[in-house]
């Protein structure tokens, strides 16, 4: 059957429907099924602009990301980007001279680069406390920090600073290190031993 709401729906539609065929309730059938369906289409505008909205709010929120203060290094083999927020902040000077061979810079990209930099150069610096001060690599998955930290104990390594101490979840990334160490053609001169493999002894031992 047809309410009297459908009805009145209809009739306040203004659609012209003498020609076309008529259904047992005797409203044309397909004005009727038309008048069904609208009931609907203010939700699906708004979906619709919603999700407008979304796609400005990511074009705006993120910005493709170069190394601004590093003058070598090659390109990126993936698309980074960085907050809208974060593109506005200026990095400070490089004031760090690296030492890795030529052909370890020529394994990274300049981002890796660029963050290898940074870390030493911060790594430089004592706080009044006397501790020397980090650095937090917060780079996402996949733009290579395990090279990245590899690329900062090979310069530490070239330097005469010849152990450093590399923490994972678990023991198992040692052969991921073991990887990356390798990619940068650090690892004939640097070896991995993971901590539980050694003895307890003092740390200034020289095992």
């Amino acid at each position: 059957s047809f309410t009297a709401q459908q009805l009145n729906k209809l009739l306040q539609s203004g659609q012209p429907y003498l020609s076309l065929p008529m259904t047992d309730s005797g409203v044309p059938g397909a004005v009727l099924q038309d008048t069904l369906k609208t009931k609907d289409a203010p939700e699906q505008a708004v979906e619709d602009e919603e999700v407008d909205y979304e796609e400005i709010g990511v074009a705006d929120t993120f910005a493709a990301y170069w190394p601004s203060k590093l003058k070598f290094g090659r390109a990126h083999p993936d698309p980074v980007v960085e907050t809208a927020t974060l593109s506005s902040v200026e990095l400070p000077n490089i004031t760090y001279e690296l030492a890795l061979p030529q052909k370890t810079t020529e394994c990274l990209s300049a981002l890796q680069l660029e963050a290898v930099v940074y870390a030493c150069q911060a790594h430089e610096q004592l706080l009044p406390t006397g501790e020397r001060a980090g650095f937090l690599l917060g780079d996402g998955a996949g733009v290579g920090k395990g090279r990245t930290i590899a690329g900062i104990i090979f310069d530490n390594y070239v330097k005469g600073r010849k152990r450093a101490l590399w923490v994972s979840v678990s023991s198992d990334l040692k052969f991921d290190a073991e990887r990356d160490l390798a990619d940068i053609g650090a690892h004939e001169k640097i070896r991995v031993a993971t901590i539980n493999k050694f003895k307890y002894s003092p740390i200034d031992s020289k095992e």
